[in-house]
């Protein structure tokens, strides 16, 4: 092999059987071009989010719309509040992996709590929530006015 030839190096060489092999050779080098550039950017696309979702209904299986939803990571105390639909469907999304607690209260009812919600990266998991009619209070504040007792 001459060194000095530039048909002799491994450079000619390859393009030597290129040219031989025609369109087909220059269709898989495209096809692998593509691989090495796209497969890279798909893999660090993967999601890093998770989210909690449900339905929120009373004792009857009714469903209760505009529930106070609040999601609070157990480790971090950051919370996130959202109400339920029409429907009585929420979502919370972008939650980071961790433990979490779902409460849930609307008027008339008591509130409700689920602890221990394990959310992972690229998941979501259901926590429905049933509410129980709360109780009814009444406060009555008297204020003294003008007279005075003996």
């Amino acid at each position: 092999m001459n060194t000095s030839d530039p048909d002799s190096t491994i450079g000619g060489v390859l393009w030597r059987s290129l040219r031989r092999q025609g369109a087909a050779t220059w269709a898989r080098l495209a096809l692998l071009a593509a691989c090495v550039t796209v497969v890279p950017q798909i893999a660090s696309a993967q999601a890093v989010y998770g989210s909690v979702f449900g339905t929120i209904t009373d004792s009857t299986g009714a469903v209760v719309p505009n529930a106070t939803v609040t999601v609070t990571d157990v480790v971090k105390g950051t919370s996130e509040t959202t109400l339920s639909n029409e429907s009585g469907e929420y979502r919370v999304q972008h939650l980071i992996p961790d433990t979490y607690t779902v409460a849930a209260e609307a008027t008339g009812f008591n509130k409700v709590t689920t602890e221990n919600v394990i959310v992972y990266a690229d998941t979501a998991p259901k926590v429905d929530i049933t509410l129980g009619v709360g109780t009814v209070s009444n406060t009555v504040q008297v204020d003294p006015v003008g007279s005075e007792l003996v």
